[in-house]
């Protein structure tokens, strides 16, 4: 019998199969007071270790006067319980208030009257291993909480300083798992044995410590160490305070410190130090994509940036996320100008660790954080590789002796009027499990842009967590590791593999390598914004009938071009494309969506305009007028031109057509800003005095036609008038008022084009995914355009709409057998 439900919309069944209580004939014994006595055998799922769950029940219990047991078995906590029928109610009741982390309350049966008769309290068990038929939940790492923080800063606590501390609350547990249920010994932890004072902590019921997992201490705990250049020598003996004032030193003058923190290391540097910035840039590979900023507090964030309630809530949320959020005019005076340029937000987060707020606070001022590697290689975790980075990536290295068994990057979302889009899925996020179609055993490889991959058993999937681009031989040999990592910790062996439909990805061929290789096992292809779809179908809430808009940059379709701006009727299961931009080449394949100068020609050579106009309209200080000669001979000749109807490329094409942004330096970059220069369009107080709507300049209408069973989305005709009506600009933030409400009138014809789908379709939901809708500016358009249309807006906040998502969409694919 259930007795409570999941948390909102984001906690999922983890065990569609619910068992009944086992009624007894017997007569229900009663306590001295007259008052019946009952016995329960209870089982808690969900996300139900490594939140202190045990101690708690094991308070309660106490308190009500209750007999039984409580332990870890596997990935759920079980409970036997005996006592008055109001007390053991009462304890149900407190159970069921913590449903946001406790998923599944489940009364597995009745105890036979007495059966726990010779108990004479209530005891935490020690745990033991449990084979299920589905996947088991792992316990998230946890960001360091508040009442640990102020211990740590406590000269007159014993924990003063000590850089691990943790409690029942918050500290590591995916990244230094080693199997489940998660205890001690089954941790990198096992070899850390607790002093005898941690173990009197331990024991101890009054004890905020009660029962944690990780207790330690100075005395018995991980041990920091510090490599530097030989100007930043360091003692065998250093103790903590030595360290850290060797990495204050040099993050102060101007230095760069590799910092080993939760689940991967990190790159430091003080972010209003410009030539600190570009140094940590050179180092890194990466030119121009935004820089992460750890900052002190949130009353720090506040002042770099616009944090709404929502956005506090998840900064000081146990999974201390990167949040990006709106810029303020302090913050281009505050910090470097190469933290962030020319985009409309910043990516804050505050302390995961007590060593990391050491340091920020220590400082008082915004650090640069960002991941240990060189850009498109994975991060880097163990201290071997850091220290021989030092020198090369960092000037120092703050380490310690905990090994890391599962790295993870730190997770990034976006909240927008409330609602939350996770960019990034990893710390924090990357152990939940979600409900998907029984089937085969089977593992989803995702694709070759922000790969992870997901496996499936008993009705259950999980997602892995983020690994980046597979163009990087060690990023495929991290994610061949990682999976063999996570695989041997669910005890998994995959009977089918899903892939994506794109014959060239990198993913595809090695999954077929390996189907061909191990016996039984079936290859599924999955077409790429069926994924998606699939993706958001299982992570979020839909009617039965609903339409779903998968936009983005690139995937391949059934017809062999490549899709990405589709839009898909489901009703009652069935699943049909009916609508989609008029596709345009794409000359020079790979180079068309390096440089948005070919896709602004291409656009104006599918709409008819010039050659002599689109020459002389096009050229640029970099791009010539015999390259612009050269790619629409291209076009003319179609060689090597594929046809594309992505709407991620009509982006990237109207980011150089009003901005001149020759280059994507990084995937999105034309499209971001494109974007920021919109949003400030709508900031200019002028042009909303001049137009109610905030802008002078006429949407950029994308007209309907239809071509046999598809809707097409006509986008020539607003192109040649943007094409001959528009000014421009080399700079999204210096731009001209004319150019900034020229860029919002094309986002804004976006959108009237997405929700003039849902007219057209007679739908009330609306599912998106896909990378373009991780944009701001258009979320908002289209979150104050469907209100009043009475069109709900869908999408998950546990799932990434990008690519990082992928896998769980194949993975929930229907098995044909």
């Amino acid at each position: 019998m259930q007795i409570n439900e999941p948390c909102q919309n984001e906690r999922q069944h983890k065990d569609s199969e619910q068992s009944e209580p086992q009624k007894s004939d017997n007569m229900m014994p009663t306590d001295i007071s007259g008052v019946a006595s009952v016995a329960q055998h209870l089982i808690l799922r969900g996300e139900v270790q490594g939140i202190g769950l045990r101690p708690r029940v094991k308070r309660w219990a106490d308190e009500l006067g209750l007999r039984g047991w409580i332990c870890n078995q596997g990935d759920q906590v079980a409970l036997q319980v005996a006592g008055p029928a109001p007390a053991v109610q009462q304890l149900q009741d407190q159970l069921r208030a913590l449903a946001c982390a406790v998923d599944i309350i489940e009364l597995d049966h009745d105890l036979a009257p007495g059966a726990l008769s010779a108990q004479s309290g209530f005891a935490i068990l020690p745990g033991e291993p449990l084979h299920v038929d589905r996947l088991y939940q792992v316990p998230a790492d946890r960001g360091i909480c508040e009442t640990c923080l102020l211990e740590f800063h406590d000269p007159a606590d014993r924990r003063y300083h000590y850089p691990f501390i943790s409690c029942n609350d918050c500290g590591p547990r995916f990244s230094i798992l080693t199997a489940l249920p998660f205890a001690r010994a089954n941790t990198a932890y096992a070899r850390l044995p607790p002093c005898r004072k941690c173990q009197e902590d331990f024991a101890d019921p009054a004890n905020r410590r009660f029962h944690s997992e990780l207790i330690s201490c100075e005395v018995c705990g991980p041990r920091l160490s510090g490599v530097g250049l030989a100007d930043i020598g360091v003692s065998a003996d250093a103790t903590p305070d030595d360290l850290i004032r060797r990495a204050l030193a040099c993050l102060n003058g101007g230095g760069i410190v590799g910092l080993k923190s939760l689940s991967g290391m990190q790159l430091l540097a003080r972010a209003d130090n410009e030539s600190a910035v570009r140094r940590l840039r050179e180092r890194k590979q990466r030119p121009c994509k935004p820089l992460a900023l750890l900052v002190p507090s949130l009353a720090w964030a506040q002042r770099l940036a616009q944090v709404s309630e929502a956005a506090a809530q998840w900064l000081t949320s146990p999974q201390r996320p990167i949040v990006l959020l709106p810029k303020t005019k302090a913050a281009d005076t505050q910090l470097a100008p190469s933290v962030a340029p020319d985009v409309p937000d910043l990516g804050l987060m505050l302390p995961v660790t007590a060593l990391q707020s050491w340091l920020v606070e220590s400082v008082d001022a915004p650090l640069v954080c960002t991941s240990a590697n060189v850009s498109d290689e994975p991060i880097l975790f163990a201290n071997a590789d850091l220290e021989t980075a030092v020198g090369t990536l960092c000037d120092f290295a703050l380490l310690h002796d905990l090994e890391i068994e599962f790295p993870q990057d730190d997770s990034v979302l976006m909240e927008n009027q409330g609602r939350t889009t996770l960019l990034r899925r990893a710390r924090g996020f990357c152990h939940t499990a979600f409900p998907v179609p029984p089937g085969e055993t089977t593992l989803a490889v995702g694709g070759d842009l922000k790969n992870t991959f997901a496996l499936a058993r008993g009705g259950v999937a999980v997602l892995g967590p983020h690994l980046g681009d597979l163009e990087s031989v060690k990023t495929l040999q991290r994610r061949d590791w990682l999976l063999d990592q996570f695989s041997a910790l669910q005890d998994f062996t995959p009977r089918r593999i899903c892939v994506d439909a794109h014959p060239g990805y990198i993913s595809r061929q090695q999954a077929q390598r390996l189907s061909q290789q191990t016996e039984p096992l079936g290859l599924q292809v999955v077409q790429h914004h069926r994924a998606h779809l699939l993706a958001n179908h299982v992570a979020c809430p839909l009617p039965s009938r609903y339409l779903a808009l998968m936009w983005d940059g690139n995937g391949y379709g059934d017809d062999c071009t490549l899709w990405g701006s589709e839009a898909f009727l489901v009703d009652a299961g069935k699943i049909t494309r009916v609508a989609a931009l008029a596709p345009f080449p794409l000359p020079g394949g790979v180079q068309a969506l390096l440089q948005p100068w070919r896709l602004a020609l291409s656009l104006s050579f599918a709409a008819g305009i010039s050659r002599a106009d689109v020459l002389q309209r096009l050229v640029s200080n970099t791009v010539t007028e015999s390259q612009l000669a050269a790619v629409w001979q291209l076009l003319e000749k179609n060689l090597n031109c594929p046809i594309s109807c992505a709407m991620g490329r009509l982006f990237d094409a109207m980011s150089y057509l009003l901005l001149g942004t020759e280059r994507n330096e990084y995937e999105g970059h034309a499209p971001v800003q494109l974007q920021y220069c919109a949003q400030r369009g709508l900031e200019d107080s002028t042009a909303l005095q001049r137009d109610g709507q905030g802008g002078h300049a006429a949407p950029f209408a994308i007209q309907l036609r239809t071509e046999g069973d598809l809707l097409v989305g006509d986008w020539q005709p607003a192109w040649r008038d943007f094409f001959y009506g528009a000014s421009f600009s080399v700079s999204a933030q210096n731009a001209p008022a004319s150019v900034k409400q020229q860029a919002l009138a094309f986002h804004r014809g976006v959108a009237d084009w997405a929700l003039a789908l849902a007219h057209r379709f007679n739908v009330d939901h609306l599912s998106l995914s896909g990378g373009c809708f991780q944009n701001r500016l258009l979320q908002s358009l289209l979150l104050e355009r469907a209100e009043p249309m009475a069109v709900h807006l869908m999408w998950p906040a546990t799932v990434p709409l990008n690519d990082g998502g992928l896998a769980l969409g194949q993975v929930a694919f229907p098995d044909p057998a």
